[in-house]
């Protein structure tokens, strides 16, 4: 939003009379009468009329700078001011600064002086460790088990030095263990551990090498590790949750074989009833699909059976001789079979 401002208009001298005179015409009043009864008091403010600005004294240092000025040659203006300066409250030197600090500069002192008399010495170091680290990373990325475990096994370069270039992050905070882990290698995984890769550092994302393990072969040799050296780092913070020993294993695998023998019992239970079931659903639905006569026929069997007291066999299935006293047989053209299959098979050879 823009603000603009415009000066105030000035209305000539000329026209404020002649709207007077007009004015005073209309409510009835002459100059003459308006003058001998006093001034009366106006019911507006004419704020384009030009009012006498009051007179003001400037403050006493401006006149004082007004007098210099006047009184002075033009161009050579010169202010003279006097103060007395006193070395009364004058006190030594008080040390201020921090131990601390002072210790941190006197230790950067030293480092400096330390390289500029060992340079060709850390110079030549440094080209060894540059070798030894293309070397471990360009085996880790051709996944050459063998040129890894040589190169580890360089004589020039220390433990110490190995750790170091094993631990080294990348812009990512990944080391080459957590790169090795995402690519699921478990043989390099457990190399790397062995000579000193530290399955504690965590990248910009805080995730361990166990978080980046993409199967479970791959995070079971974290566990193991863990298992065969429980001093060897601080668990806590790999994010591991427990050790896998060989015990450990088979009491896991047998918990299994437990679990999976029982859960075939139940469904081969299940299956049986479902069986059961099935063939109870069938006979009703045969006994249905016979006749009124047959039903009759089917009841009075059963109940010479009950009479007898013993099993009595008053019908066999027409394929097998099975005994069909007392069940809802299948039939096809006045044939009767115990089951479907022996329907089927007396079917075929009828065809035949």
């Amino acid at each position: 939003m823009f603000k603009t401002s415009f000066p105030p208009v000035k209305i000539p001298r000329d026209e404020v009379d002649e709207k007077d005179k007009r004015r005073s015409k209309r409510n009835g009043e002459t100059p003459e009468s308006g003058s001998a009864a006093g001034s009366p008091r106006k019911s507006h403010i004419d704020r384009g009329k030009e009012r006498p600005s009051p007179v003001r004294e400037l403050p006493g240092i401006v006149q004082q700078l007004a007098a210099i000025s006047t009184s002075g040659s033009e161009g050579d203006t010169m202010f003279m001011m006097e103060e007395e300066v006193s070395f009364l409250d004058l006190r030594e030197f008080e040390d201020t600064v921090p131990q601390e600090i002072k210790d941190r500069v006197n230790m950067k002192k030293r480092k400096k002086k330390k390289k500029t008399e060992t340079g060709p010495e850390k110079e030549s170091m440094r080209e060894e460790l540059q070798r030894f680290w293309t070397e471990v990373h360009g085996a880790c990325a051709k996944g050459d088990l063998d040129a890894l475990e040589s190169a580890l096994e360089a004589p020039q370069v220390t433990k110490e030095e190995v750790i170091m270039v094993l631990n080294q992050k990348n812009v990512r905070g990944e080391t080459v263990l957590h790169q090795m882990s995402g690519e699921c290698r478990g043989d390099t995984v457990r190399l790397l551990l062995l000579n000193g890769a530290d399955p504690c550092i965590k990248d910009k994302k805080a995730q361990t090498a166990y978080d980046h393990a993409g199967d479970k072969p791959t995070r079971n040799v974290f566990r193991r590790f863990m298992g065969e050296f429980p001093d060897f780092h601080d668990y806590s913070k790999s994010h591991i949750p427990s050790a896998l020993t060989d015990e450990i294993e088979a009491e896991a695998s047998e918990k299994r074989r437990a679990m999976r023998k029982a859960k075939r019992a139940k469904m081969k239970e299940r299956k049986e009833e479902l069986d059961e079931i099935k063939k109870e659903e069938d006979e009703k639905n045969r006994f249905l699909a016979l006749s009124d006569r047959e039903k009759r026929a089917l009841a009075a069997e059963k109940r010479l059976i009950a009479s007898a007291g013993k099993s009595v066999v008053l019908s066999r299935c027409y394929c097998c001789a099975a005994d069909m006293t007392g069940k809802v047989p299948f039939e096809y053209d006045n044939n009767r079979f115990c089951t479907m299959d022996c329907l089927k098979k007396h079917r075929l050879a009828g065809k035949k």
